[in-house]
């Protein structure tokens, strides 16, 4: 994460990597924490311009974690959601994002409240794959307001996730 943080997303995506077979040998690979790893990898596919794998990694990471009925959380399912909307969005599949922006939406809602930092991400998310359907706009538009309102009350002006949403805000306008 330091590593993506600082921009360097080859790095981060090479350690990932690394990573990810140190945890198949301890763990095995039906492990949430090996998951949680491969999760990370798809991130990094997709800040590395790799939004076929991106986007395939992170669907087998949200169905596992799905299905599994132990050692995976809410935020670990959400934040796999939103991972694989994220790089619906990067392919180009706006619909697609869309219909799963929603669902992740009202998941984050019900699992872990409307003012949970992830279920917020989940609205930025669907707010900009409904920014690039012409018939959402104003859809998107409200939801990136309500989103960046949110956010500014609950975190500060300061806080990356408010920067983020005012950014969504700015761009939709």
């Amino acid at each position: 994460a330091d590593l993506r943080a600082h921009g360097d997303f080859r790095q981060a995506l090479g350690h990932d990597e690394e990573t990810r077979q140190l945890h198949e040998q301890a763990f095995g690979l039906t492990d949430p924490q090996t998951w949680r790893v491969m999760n990370n990898i798809a991130i990094d596919y997709g800040l590395n311009s790799k939004y076929q794998r991106a986007r395939e990694l992170h669907e087998r990471v949200f169905l596992l974690q799905s299905e599994a009925s132990t050692g995976v959380s809410d935020t670990d399912v959400l934040g796999s959601w939103n991972g694989l909307a994220w790089a619906l969005r990067l392919s180009g599949n706006y619909t697609q994002a869309r219909y799963l922006g929603e669902e992740a939406l009202e998941y984050g809602r019900e699992k872990l409240g409307p003012e949970h930092y992830l279920t917020m991400r989940s609205a930025m998310g669907l707010s900009i794959a409904l920014r690039y359907i012409p018939t959402s706009y104003k859809e998107a538009s409200d939801i990136a307001e309500q989103t960046y309102t949110a956010c500014k009350r609950l975190r500060g002006e300061a806080h990356p996730d408010t920067l983020a949403a005012a950014v969504n805000l700015s761009n939709i306008q």
